[in-house]
């Protein structure tokens, strides 16, 4: 496998070069550069030669004299006078647009403004292939044309296991950082793009990777230098292990990564012993995280979490009364009774009004509640078993009062289950976005204007998940250095998506007890 290293301006791009007007991905090879190119109908060592100006040859001496089938790759030496599209003048460079190009991508691109750009292209707000451009100069441009990122992994395909992406700042940046501060980071992405047999299945690591380049691009405009190494570790052991014996991934500050249980413990012991920070974005079975400090485990399972959602409740109730449905000797029907145990336990210490009633009875025991009493109440159904749950909801019609809030539990949210909803619901979750929030309003902008296409409505947003993971971690690398989580918010970081607060184990690392706690009603979630 190959590296194919790029250098970005601020532009989330991927390298290409023109040749005969055409567009096609290189790669180098010993020091010569080549260009990538898959095999059309019909063709052969001939119209390949002519279609990029060299000789058979030449083509033979870099690929063998096997013979050419439809869709192989083939590696063109690059004539040295084949010439960027792109040519500069002493006071404006003039641009050939590429596929996927925008005012914003090209403004980033060339270090100046959309507004500076429309100034000379009047008639340019929507752009075509092939237009011409005039930009004014200055800064020298990267030879670099726009792709989206699922094209830059796509057209590589096989020749191609990492990608690099520098983003340096333009002004010099202050020095007089305290903490270990060094204003600079390395970050390694370590997810299976699967280039080679790249699947629909696979584009939410894309969109992961695309989050992570705006938060890249976001930690640039606050003056940060920041350098991201994209390895593609497919999902066996095998694949995973081409990537760790790589020297240059022992240069990285984080980690991000991996995306499947299976390649974590490989990946945290190479993180032990190189001393590598490593987040682990999806997984929630990670028990590497026990015994190994240099793992920080964003998913946690819910187990973990009631702690955390207990103390959340308390808070939020401080004026309501709780009512638990009466767990039986079921088992699994009622799978959340530690949950329910533990926060009757917390109120009871608190000197907190609870009350246990039968989940048989449950209407008439509430109907006789609150008709003596004037409260608030929280109805605790401690179960996800849907045949239960069903059971308890036949339930619901015929308690009168008004003044009873449910509190259920985020599987609720899979059964699409209507009748456990006609009433205020409590519950929580890892993560959540609020789509009137000016900031991912901002994040969605953004996400059109670079990549060219409108940002995918799926939940959770993995390009968000990437946003927040780079933005937050890259963040605290670069003000606090390698001691950073030090200094982390112990009441914790609200980002667009994730609520991150972090606690430690004990001999180990630290994992995410961040939660939100939200209410759906008629007015919606909130």
């Amino acid at each position: 496998m190959r590296k194919l290293t790029l250098l970005f301006i601020a532009a989330l791009t991927a390298f290409t070069i023109s040749a005969e007007e055409l567009n096609y991905p290189t790669t180098v090879i010993n020091g010569k550069t080549y260009y990538i190119y898959k095999v059309q109908k019909s063709e052969g060592y001939y119209a390949i030669s002519k279609r990029f100006n060299v000789t058979i040859k030449e083509i033979v001496d870099a690929n063998g004299d096997g013979g050419l089938k439809l869709g192989q790759t083939v590696y063109v030496p690059v004539k040295e006078e084949v010439k960027s599209p792109n040519h500069q003048t002493s006071e404006s460079t003039v641009h050939t647009v590429q596929k996927g190009e925008t005012l914003y991508s090209l403004s980033k691109r060339y270090d100046v403004t959309v507004d500076e750009i429309r100034a000379l292209n009047p008639e340019s707000d929507i752009l075509s292939v092939g237009e011409t451009l005039i930009i004014p100069s200055k800064t020298t441009p990267i030879a670099v044309a726009a792709t989206t990122v699922a094209e830059t992994f796509k057209s590589v395909a096989e020749n191609t296991d990492s990608v690099t992406v520098t983003y340096d700042t333009i002004e010099e940046p202050d020095e007089q950082f305290e903490k270990e501060s060094q204003n600079s980071v390395r970050i390694a992405i370590l997810m299976p793009f699967n280039i080679t047999m790249h699947t629909e299945s696979d584009d939410k690591f894309i969109d992961f990777y695309r989050g992570c380049l705006i938060a890249a691009d976001s930690l640039k405009a606050s003056g940060y230098n920041v350098t991201i190494d994209t390895y593609d570790i497919g999902k066996t052991k095998e694949s995973l292990f081409n990537i760790l014996n790589k020297k240059e991934l022992k240069e990285a500050d984080l980690i991000i990564g991996p995306a499947y249980t299976a390649q974590i413990e490989y990946v945290a012991d190479f993180a032990a012993r190189n001393h590598i920070k490593t987040i682990v974005p999806f997984s929630n079975n990670v028990p590497q995280v026990k015994r190994n400090k240099y793992i920080f485990q964003i998913v946690c399972p819910q187990q973990e979490l009631y702690a955390t959602v207990i103390d959340k409740c308390l808070e939020e109730w401080q004026n309501k009364k709780v009512l638990i449905i009466t767990p039986d000797s079921a088992g699994i029907r009622f799978d959340k009774k530690e949950f329910s145990d533990m926060l009757a336990k917390e109120l009871r210490s608190d000197n907190r009004y609870c009350r246990y009633i039968s989940a048989e009875r449950m209407a008439a025991e509430v109907n006789l509640i609150t008709s003596i009493d004037s409260s608030e109440f929280v109805l605790v159904i401690p179960t996800t078993n849907h045949v239960k749950l069903t059971q308890i909801s036949d339930h619901f019609d015929a308690i009168k009062s008004n003044r009873i809030t449910i509190f259920g539990f985020p599987e609720w949210n899979d059964m699409l289950h209507k009748d456990l909803y006609n009433r205020p619901l409590y519950t929580f979750t890892n993560y959540w976005l609020n789509f009137n929030d000016t900031e991912t309003l901002k994040f969605f902008h953004k996400y059109n204007l670079i990549f060219g296409v409108p940002y995918p409505q799926n939940n959770p947003s993995y390009s968000i998940f990437g946003f927040d993971i780079t933005l937050f971690f890259g963040k605290a690398w670069c003000e606090n250095g390698r001691h950073f989580e030090q200094f982390f918010d112990k009441e914790g970081s609200q980002m667009l998506q994730m609520n991150f607060n972090f606690e430690k184990i004990n001999g180990g690392g630290y994992t995410n007890h961040g939660i939100y706690l939200q209410t759906y009603d008629k007015e919606g979630i909130h």
